[in-house]
């Protein structure tokens, strides 16, 4: 699993391109501890581009769990869902959204509409969820300290959350990743916040609204 960057969650310009692979979305259920990675503070006279973008320096910070009700209804009755051409997933997502794709196998959501909206900045109090999907072998392997989870999809997976300086990330103050492997499948879902107050809630909906096809 490729970890955020700051060139994964820099701006509206790189929305179809970016490198992110990751996870769905939320603190696992019981209390676990949250994996939280602190980047690197970068001058803010200048952004850095993909090819010089900071490294997080990975740290295992303990971390108070979202609030996220594990037992409340996955999807609320007016939200839409996304099919991926080839048949091996589908998700929910709130009906406001905006659907939009990146790579090979990569679908993003965003709270925002990404055609009417020009700033490098993310909008603020926005989300983004990138779900990406790369055979196993070509994957990378979970990250060191991350929590188990059976958000994505209810396969037993695992997932990170990483904290940002929102000066030097285009307003994004969090990633919350989660992975699953299904079949020859690696399947990722990234959520960035540009939140004070990230909405867990719905992240965590939409990685439980996540099934498998083939």
């Amino acid at each position: 699993m490729i970890r955020p960057t700051w060139a994964g969650v820099a701006g509206v310009a790189l929305l179809g391109t970016v490198g992110v692979v990751g996870a769905v979305i939320v603190a696992s259920p019981g209390g676990d501890e949250e994996v939280v990675q602190q980047v690197a503070t970068a001058s803010a006279s200048a952004a850095p581009t993909s090819s010089a973008a900071p490294s997080p320096t990975q740290s295992t910070i303990p971390t108070a769990t979202a609030s996220a009700d594990p037992t409340a209804s996955p999807v609320s009755e007016d939200w839409a869902t996304y099919s991926d051409p080839q048949g091996l997933y589908s998700f929910q997502y709130p009906s406001a959204w905006h659907i939009g794709t990146g790579s090979k196998r990569s679908v993003i959501a965003t709270s925002w509409d990404t055609a009417t909206w020009t700033s490098p900045q993310f909008p603020p109090n926005s989300m983004k969820v990138d779900v990406i999907v790369a055979p196993v072998e070509q994957a990378e392997a979970r990250p060191d300290g991350a929590t188990d989870s059976t958000l994505l999809g209810g396969e037993p997976g695992w997932e990170a959350v990483y904290t940002y300086d929102p000066s030097t990330t285009g307003g994004v103050t969090r990633a919350h990743q989660v992975a699953a492997d299904h079949g020859s499948y690696r399947y990722s879902v990234t959520c960035m916040f540009a939140q004070d107050r990230p909405d867990e809630e719905t992240l965590v909906a939409i990685a439980r609204s996540f099934t498998f096809g083939q």
